[in-house]
């Protein structure tokens, strides 16, 4: 990674970083950073007003893919990406310059700011504008990078502003402010076991898959978020779970005894890096929907799962030959348009999830302590 700071109109000293080592003035000859501090002197005497202010205040020219995504997530710069009439989809660029001898170009990343206040520029969907940065990448490297782009399990796709599509589940524990804390400690911990635990989900095949899918949970202090990429699995996750909670309740196996609500939807997201988790979290309405479907299930119902039209229009839409979308459907039951909390109309279904225990989870015993 090569940095130029920008000082009096000016660059500064030419500077090398290497990971794990300390930085060392750049050669002279090295031909893709000549190419690089020439387009920054160039555009010294209008220097870039960025409204990032998280970036730091030097041009930098990446080598390899892992620099430009670690860069990124430090300092909360969104790529934005551009897509052509076919749908295909690249970086956006803004500057960009040729090296000395011809044997390839740069470019400087477009990447994502609010509107100013009363300008003229008009966000997308998404409320968002590309800005010019000082974040700049080879030819070479910015093709690798969009070749990354169409893959939502990417790095570069999640820092982008183009969103990802997930599954989430909501699973709320009812009256928990009732609990004494180390009460809520217990379940908390608890739930969290139940989901992540291996012998509570051998035997039954789909209940494998579903827990191979889960991509991460969130703790929201009275439940959790999981997150699933396949809305199969992730229903059917909802549906194992739930009765889990109650097999294990109903043979007093809990160390508290716990009542849940579950709502599941679908739906795009924006991803960040969580840097007080070291690992990505999510903005947008398919997070904001799972917890609108929950909602509208109400306080006075218990131990129940419901489903959001998506996520039946997902599983109808489904072509997997073993047909676990279609046992889900079957147990399914129209619950009508109910009403979040801001007025808006949710098309819900209940899950009985009750008809799906496999024989493996009815037999369940509790499992030796683990090694």
């Amino acid at each position: 990674m090569y940095k130029v700071e920008q000082n009096a109109g000016s660059p500064g000293q030419a500077i090398r970083r290497f990971r794990g080592q300390e930085e060392r003035p750049v050669d002279s000859q090295d031909e893709s950073f000549m190419a690089f501090a020439d387009e920054v002197r160039r555009t010294q005497e209008h220097p870039l007003v960025t409204r990032n202010p998280w970036l730091p205040p030097f041009d930098v020219l990446f080598e390899t893919r892992d620099e430009v995504v670690q860069h990124c997530k430090e300092h909360v710069a969104r790529p934005i990406v551009r897509q052509d009439r076919s749908g295909r989809a690249a970086l956006g660029h803004g500057r960009s310059g040729a090296t000395p001898r011809g044997t390839g170009r740069i470019f400087s990343l477009l990447t994502a700011v609010l509107p100013r206040p009363g300008s003229s520029e008009v966000g997308e969907s998404d409320g968002i504008v590309g800005e010019e940065s000082s974040l700049w990448v080879p030819e070479e490297l910015d093709r690798t990078l969009t070749e990354e782009l169409d893959d939502e399990t990417s790095d570069v796709r999640r820092l982008s502003n183009w969103p990802i599509r997930r599954v989430f589940v909501y699973t709320d524990i009812s009256d928990f402010s009732r609990f004494r804390p180390g009460q809520q400690v217990l379940i908390v911990n608890g739930l969290a076991r139940l989901a992540r635990r291996p012998d509570f989900w051998k035997g039954d095949p789909l209940a494998e898959r579903a827990l191979a899918d889960l991509e991460t949970m969130l703790c929201i202090g009275d439940g959790y978020i999981f997150v699933f990429k396949d809305a199969t699995h992730g229903t059917y996750f909802a549906a194992h779970l739930a009765a889990l909670i109650e097999l294990l309740g109903a043979k007093s196996l809990l160390s508290v005894e716990i009542h849940f609500r579950m709502g599941v939807h679908v739906g795009p997201v924006y991803c960040f890096w969580d840097l007080d988790r070291n690992d990505w979290n999510y903005i947008g309405e398919g997070i904001n929907g799972g917890q609108r479907v929950m909602s509208v299930i109400g306080r006075e119902t218990d131990d129940v799962v419901f489903i959001s039209s998506r996520v039946r229009q997902d599983l109808l839409a489904s072509s997997d030959e073993e047909g676990p979308a279609r046992l889900i459907l079957s147990n399914t039951q129209n619950r009508g348009r109910r009403q979040d909390k801001q007025g808006n109309p949710w098309r819900v279904y209940e899950l009985n999830h009750a008809n799906l225990i496999s024989d493996s989870l009815r037999s369940l015993k509790w499992p030796a302590p683990e090694s």
